[in-house]
């Protein structure tokens, strides 16, 4: 088997051992695309900020003794109700070239944990085209055919054959702050890394890091916290429904600290088995416990339903994931970490 076959190849493998349970598709992300599969980690759309997970996790007000004996509540306690505490912002379009993510699927005792990772040089693709965007939402595009000479080697995108980077190891790399101890990812080869994490609960606010000793990718140390764990609101208990026309408005639990923003993918169908969804909507905004996905960009999607069995094709589902991020390594070889909570659920809409 050549390299490009493994290198196409790879993402499945991957995909298939963070399967969403009772789901029978083979590219559902978990991780993805909000979720922990490959397609996130190589950046399926670009997605991930470099907006650094803050570091107070709120738990409390600072209290201090004043001159009369009396104990009072500090004016500048961050604590959870903190009004002046700013979120973080909107994450770059280009992820850094390391890639670790953290992804909690589902809630309560059936909830699964993944630990996955990434380094390439130069960066991981971006394999999808931003079509158009309205406020915080953008429509986007992956064109598997729109080179007009032969795309073997690479992803083409916008008609340029964009050659694969070059997957490099960093050593081992562990997770640390989750409760059972550390945990190091086994190498898969072409610089990616997995564990799966029985047991593990996300904590909003809790610390939670990791190390790589370094190899072809450069050692690097990155502290970061945890999400609280996300409580989202749809149509139905796995669906959400986009009716042309209107507006979509998608509503969940807001977070008690203000560290964490808010990603939403909206995925079709993709074209061949192993490829990333055709079309995507995907919006990022601030963990404030609503966003609107604009009418325009609803009715320009296409039409969707609730797809269980595929034939032909892969059928991921769409993802909602409230995530933290934080950054690290050495200039020209950056590395993050993204900790995230996710729900996974279908689309149904109607031809426009």
């Amino acid at each position: 088997m050549n390299g490009l076959w493994k290198r196409m190849l790879l993402p499945v493998a991957i995909s298939v051992l963070v399967l969403p349970a009772g789901c029978s598709d083979d590219d559902s992300s978990a991780t993805d695309d909000g979720g922990g599969d490959v397609a996130d980690v190589e950046a399926e759309s670009g997605a991930d900020g470099d907006a650094e997970a803050d570091g107070d996790p709120d738990e409390g007000a600072d209290t201090g003794a004043d001159a009369d004996g009396d104990t009072d509540a500090d004016a500048e306690d961050d604590g959870d109700a903190d009004a002046g505490c700013e979120p973080p912002p909107a994450p770059p379009l280009v992820p850094p070239r390391g890639q670790v993510r953290l992804t909690a699927q589902g809630e309560g005792p059936g909830v699964r944990v993944d630990g996955t990772a990434q380094f390439a040089d130069p960066a991981a693709l971006v394999w999808h085209t931003e079509v158009r965007r309205e406020g915080d939402c953008r429509l986007l595009h992956y064109g598997a055919s729109s080179c007009t000479e032969p795309c073997w080697d690479g992803v083409c995108r916008g008609g340029v054959c964009e050659p694969f980077p070059d997957y490099q190891t960093a050593g081992t790399v562990t997770l640390t702050g989750l409760g059972a101890g550390p945990a190091t990812l086994e190498d898969m080869g072409y610089g990616v890394y997995y564990v799966w994490l029985p047991g593990f609960t996300v904590v909003g606010g809790a610390a939670v890091g990791v190390q790589a000793t370094g190899g072809e990718f450069p050692a690097f140390s990155i502290d970061g916290r945890q999400p609280s764990p996300l409580e989202a609101t749809f149509t139905t208990v796995d669906e959400l429904h986009l009716a042309n026309g209107v507006d979509t408005v998608v509503t969940w639990t807001p977070a008690d600290f203000c560290g964490s923003r808010i990603r939403l993918q909206l995925k079709t169908t993709t074209v061949s088995h192993g490829l990333p969804p055709t079309w995507m909507i995907e919006c990022d905004v601030p963990d404030t416990g609503t966003l609107t996905i604009p009418r325009a960009l609803v009715e320009a999607f296409p039409a969707t339903y609730r797809w269980e069995v595929c034939a032909g094709v892969d059928c991921p589902m769409s993802v909602l994931a409230r995530y933290t991020r934080a950054t690290g390594g050495a200039a020209g070889a950056e590395a993050e970490l993204v900790v995230e909570s996710v729900r996974m659920f279908y689309i149904l809409h109607p031809a426009p």
